[in-house]
């Protein structure tokens, strides 16, 4: 679809093994086998996965989805403990995910819509690659915001709405703050899109 993409996220907790293709490993901890929890925030879970696996880590989800689905539409959001973290071998990493809509093709800009069901602002953070989150700015309702982007990067946008449950501060990356979230590639000849946030 190439004038208008929604998208849209829903709620449930999910473990690695209810995943096609992800399976549960159950090996006890062995603190004589140290390893280092490898940095898999803002990849998909098709990615991350293999690289815990490879550090020889196991791993639960703890997540806002509502339906299972495939891996390459789940986000890691953060994981616990964090990257860099010095852990026994087969510790299990709590990770959290949130379910995103891959936009395949390259776009020039997306105009985000405030149609809050709640009546609320919302409040747009973008990541360009590894970057940390940046504020873009606030949404009142009905209003709208457009940001633009570069050939070839890579972003993730996090819509948070500070009155959702269990959000205590505007936190981009906390999967209980995100009234949306997608990952998209930029490509400053490409389409424009419209994402209507309700």
């Amino acid at each position: 679809m190439r004038g208008r993409a929604v998208f849209s996220r829903v709620v449930l907790t999910l473990l690695v093994g209810a995943l096609a293709g992800c399976g549960f490993d159950t090996r006890a901890p062995d603190a004589s086998n140290p390893t280092v929890v490898p940095n898999i925030v803002k990849m998909t879970w098709d990615k991350g996965y293999p690289k815990l696996q490879a550090a020889r880590l196991s791993s639960q989800l703890s997540s806002s989805l509502g339906l299972v689905t495939t891996p390459d539409h789940i986000l890691v959001t953060s994981t616990n403990p964090k990257a860099g973290a010095s852990v026994p071998s087969w510790s299990t990493v709590l990770v959290s995910v949130a379910l995103t809509q891959v936009v395949p093709a390259g776009l020039a800009e997306l105009d985000i819509v405030n149609q809050n069901q709640d009546q609320r602002p919302i409040s747009v953070y973008l990541a360009d690659g590894s970057a940390a989150y940046q504020k873009k700015g606030d949404i009142p309702l009905n209003g709208s915001l457009a940001i633009t982007f570069q050939t070839g990067h890579s972003y993730a946008i996090s819509v948070v709405d500070r009155g959702l449950i269990n959000c205590p501060s505007e936190d981009p990356a906390n999967v209980s703050c995100q009234r949306g979230f997608v990952l998209l590639t930029g490509a400053s000849n490409g389409p424009k899109q419209t994402w209507n946030l309700s």
